[in-house]
């Protein structure tokens, strides 16, 4: 669909490169973490890590700024069909 590559960099992919492909899950499937839902709304470039004492890992990402009114604090994203806990939300992207 024009809206997949609009959305996506599946345009930029050629055969042979790896994508992440979501399999469906069935209902009476153990669940953990939480639920994602929607549709693909932008994509974001990963600027930066950084590894807490406590064994966590803080992830940076940079997206477009037209974006920043849906990405709140205690919010969750989807990368490559992860869900993450935004902890700040920088205007700009």
């Amino acid at each position: 669909m024009q809206e997949s590559f609009a959305k996506t960099n599946f345009g930029d992919k050629q055969p042979g490169d790896a994508f992440n492909l979501e399999t469906c899950i069935q209902a009476d499937s153990m669940l953990d973490g939480h639920i994602v839902t929607g549709h693909i709304d932008t994509t974001a470039k990963l600027i930066q890590t950084e590894n807490a004492e406590d064994g966590s890992r803080k992830l940076v990402f940079s997206y477009d700024p037209q974006r920043d009114a849906y990405v709140i604090p205690k919010g969750s994203i989807a990368i490559n069909g992860v869900s993450l806990t935004v902890v700040d939300a920088l205007p700009g992207g």
